[in-house]
């Protein structure tokens, strides 16, 4: 979208090429409503002047693009508007516990001094410093290079998102960047100033939920974050190629040679370690198990533990259920404080937390540290094939 844009400020039937690329991005993900406004806020303030230069010049196709990038948002914010509404609930604003929270520590300082309360943990203060607070997370080395928040669906273990080498390259880059802009003969700074721009926007949709730091809200810093690392390798590369006898080839072989033990250590984290430390959370051996049971053809209840991790998206997907019988048949339970649901039934599949129920004449379906119900027969095991550590357990009562 951005290179288009750019590429449209010389010849404008490529913005009509960018404006159709951002209604596609909002079809995407939900934090792309908070950070595509934002950044369009800061194309207008660091291009105005060539924007105004095209609207002047060929205001037809200029206003053709406007019009896409206007309509095609407005059917786009509609189609998606009951993903995005179900968003808001977790947002700090919305959330219970962080409503709750505010409410307690407000009525505790009004007891001890009234002018604290007020001024102090007043709703615009609380929740100011809570966003303040997630948007600097988003920056520190603990999320970026150390993985430290540790999330099950966002982590490989002993992997960050960035190298730690990454964190070299990109002070380096912040620096040369930051020097570009104050130099007066430095050309394209509108470029500069877009980096900048973009850099601190990307976090602004994980600054505002409860569980920020959070790596996919926070996808835009990505591409960004690799394009100002890259700025931070050509300097350190030029030094040292003047250090090194002008061996320019050299300094790039030595660079690469650090990134590619990186990758490889990486590789190994990804394809030897994680395998046999995979989270119970994200359902190991889930596969064979739906597999197991359609082969099995029970056509009594079947009753599957760990309803509230949403485990019937696998059992759907690995299941091969058709998508259309599981929006028509399925029976779902009531949303949660935030808003999220699960499936509660799903033709003779049962999805329960609880697995002390008493259910005669049913096939139960048990992860590993869930206890089992009374009169519960063995039928057979699921193992990590890595651990060999028992997984699954399926049996009859």
């Amino acid at each position: 979208m951005l290179l288009f844009f750019l590429k449209g400020l010389k010849n404008q039937k490529w913005l009509i090429i960018s404006a159709l690329l951002t209604v596609a991005m909002q079809y995407m993900y939900s934090s792309t409503f908070i950070f595509l406004p934002l950044l369009g806020l800061v194309l207008i303030s660091i291009f105005w002047k060539p924007l105004f230069t095209l609207m002047k010049t060929n205001f037809r196709l200029f206003a053709v693009a406007f019009v896409v990038l206007v309509l095609g948002s407005i059917i786009a914010l509609g189609q998606v508007a009951s993903v995005s509404e179900a968003k808001q609930s977790i947002t700090v604003f919305s959330d219970p516990t962080n409503i709750d929270t505010f409410n307690h520590e407000r009525g505790a300082w009004n007891e001890k001094n009234i002018v604290i309360a007020k001024l102090w943990f007043n709703q615009y203060f609380y929740f100011g410093r809570t966003v303040a607070v997630n948007y600097l997370q988003n920056f520190s080395p603990g999320f970026l290079f150390f993985n430290a928040i540790h999330h099950p669906w966002h982590s490989v273990p002993g992997q960050g998102f960035f190298y730690y080498i990454d964190a070299l390259f990109f002070f380096v880059g912040i620096v040369w960047l930051l020097k570009l802009l104050v130099t007066e003969k430095t050309p394209n700074k509108r470029l500069l100033w877009l980096l900048i721009g973009w850099l601190l926007l990307s976090p602004a949709a994980s600054a505002i939920t409860v569980d920020a730091p959070h790596a996919t809200r926070s996808f835009y810093l990505l591409p960004v974050f690799i394009l100002i690392t890259a700025l931070g390798v050509l300097p350190l590369v030029e030094r040292l190629s003047r250090r090194l006898f002008n061996l320019r080839l050299v300094a790039l072989s030595f660079v690469t040679s650090i990134y590619l033990l990186f990758f490889t250590n990486f590789i190994y984290q990804y394809l030897a370690v994680y395998p046999t430390q995979y989270p119970l959370s994200l359902f190991p051996g889930i596969k064979l198990v739906a597999q197991y049971l359609n082969q099995q053809g029970y056509p009594g209840p079947i009753y599957v533990s760990n309803a509230a991790g949403s485990v019937y998206l696998y059992v759907s997907f690995y299941g091969s259920i058709d998508p259309h019988l599981v929006q028509s048949i399925a029976v779902w339970k009531q949303p949660d404080t935030v808003g999220l649901t699960n499936v509660e039934q799903l033709g003779n599949y049962f999805f329960v937390d609880d697995t002390t129920q008493k259910a005669d004449g049913a096939l139960w379906v048990i992860q590993a540290g869930q206890p089992e119900p009374d009169g519960f027969t063995l039928e057979k095991e699921f193992k990590n094939s890595y651990t060999q550590n028992v997984e699954w357990r399926v049996g009859r009562t």
